[in-house]
């Protein structure tokens, strides 16, 4: 038999419950209703202070990026990165939504060169007495370090292949304070073979490197920067239509050249002693070859390679000594090869006597090679060495930067501009 439903179990309990919960709706509604609104406005300010420091740590990170470029500026002062940081701060925070006041601390250390942005604010909470708590104090630092010292010896240009810094088995370079880079990022864009050993003041991959970690002192540093081309900006000097000489070549006398186009190449042999005047020598359509126990010796002296086939062959029987223009279109540049130059060709120094190599050898396409059964460059007050692609398979190489020993001039970029720089914080 089907019984009424106010007869079920149980629901005299609720009718119960009903009965007495309508006098306590209210009073459960105001206690609860504090603590919902405190929770809400509690993840309001989080949100906003999380804002805050999201825009303060970007600001601060921005700053000191710009004022570590600003530092590997010549004559660069405390003052001005400081301005330069608090600028960009300023602007920083100006142009994000809930804009805020900020205060803008930098320090400026060295060995190694950073540049340290603080960015502090206080933000008032409006809903804070509630959790005591009326004002709280939000602030950022932020490090961004000037990669290397301001000196280059060596800059591997190529972007994407592996090995664009090579170092043989039986290898040693040696870079008295001046750093290396290369803009490959493989993972082997810096590589030694096992032997080889390269020193300097940093060693700097903007991908990473493969070898030993006892090949590199100090260690290399991977994922960095990468470099732009310091000499991009440099014109290649003007060729001349008619050529001084057409495949010249020197065979076992004494003479001394003088500038011009050199077309055909230049082959220097069996006992030659050969004298450049200053200027600049174009090699166009062949080689500058050097060998069986010939002697090339110049100062002012600008080497232009263009065309096919042109490069350098120093034999290692040759005796090899070379000092850059110091004025000119070529000053500071002992050699520059033609940008358009296929990126197959190899500037090749095997000699065992080319201690003088003053300048910077600048190989925008090309590839060098120092193959060499002894030292090579230790006697030049300085040598850098920017191309595509740098391998060196024998011998020692010593590069040096005793600037200030020698009338050749230093070309910008290679001394103390344009440092790449990496943020650390």
């Amino acid at each position: 038999m089907l019984r009424p439903i106010g007869e079920y179990e149980g629901m005299g309990f609720i009718k119960t419950f009903i009965r007495s919960a309508d006098g306590s709706v209210s009073t459960i509604v105001a206690i609860i209703a504090p603590v919902l609104f405190g929770v809400t406005a509690l993840a309001i300010e989080v949100g906003r202070m999380n804002h805050a420091k999201s825009v303060a740590q970007a600001a601060g990170d921005a700053a000191a990026i710009a004022g570590a470029r600003e530092s590997t500026m010549a004559g660069s002062k405390l003052d001005v990165i400081t301005a330069l940081a608090t600028e960009t701060v300023e602007r920083f925070v100006s142009g994000n939504v809930g804009q805020f006041k900020v205060q803008t601390a930098t320090e400026v250390t060295n060995n190694p060169v950073e540049v340290r942005v603080t960015v502090s604010t206080e933000l008032e909470i409006p809903f804070g007495a509630l959790f005591g708590r009326p004002a709280i104090t939000i602030a950022t630092l932020s490090v961004a370090q000037v990669i290397g010292k301001p000196n280059v010896c060596i800059l591997g240009l190529d972007k994407g292949g592996a090995g664009i810094i090579h170092l043989g088995r039986s290898t040693t370079v040696l870079g008295n304070n001046c750093s290396a880079f290369s803009n490959s990022t493989d993972r082997a864009g810096i590589s030694s073979a096992g032997g080889g050993k390269l020193s300097a003041s940093t060693i700097c991959s903007a991908g990473g490197f493969s070898g030993p970690l006892s090949s590199f002192m100090p260690q290399a540093i991977s994922d960095c920067p990468t470099f732009k081309d310091p000499l991009i900006g440099r014109s290649a000097p003007q060729v001349a239509a008619n050529c001084t000489g057409k495949t010249k070549k020197i065979d076992g006398v004494s003479i001394k050249l003088q500038p011009g186009t050199y077309c055909g190449g230049l082959s220097i042999a069996n006992n030659a002693n050969v004298t450049l005047a200053p200027g600049i020598y174009v090699i166009k359509d062949g080689p500058l070859e050097v060998g069986t126990r010939s002697t090339l010796t110049g100062s002012g002296v600008g080497l232009y390679f263009t065309g096919e086939n042109s490069s350098i062959r120093f034999k290692t029987d040759s005796n090899i000594s070379l000092r850059a223009p110091v004025d000119g279109p070529m000053a500071g540049l002992l050699v520059f090869s033609d940008r358009g130059q296929s990126a197959t060709t190899e500037y090749v120094i095997n000699s065992e006597n080319a201690r003088v190599l003053v300048g910077t050898i600048y190989l925008p396409n090309g590839h060098l090679v120092i193959d060499s059964p002894k030292t090579v460059g230790d006697l030049s007050e300085y040598t850098a060495i920017v191309a595509r692609e740098v391998e060196f398979r024998r011998g020692n190489v010593v590069l040096n930067t005793d600037y200030g020993r020698t009338d050749v001039p230093v070309p910008e970029g290679i001394g103390s501009l344009g440092q790449p720089v990496a943020l650390y914080r």
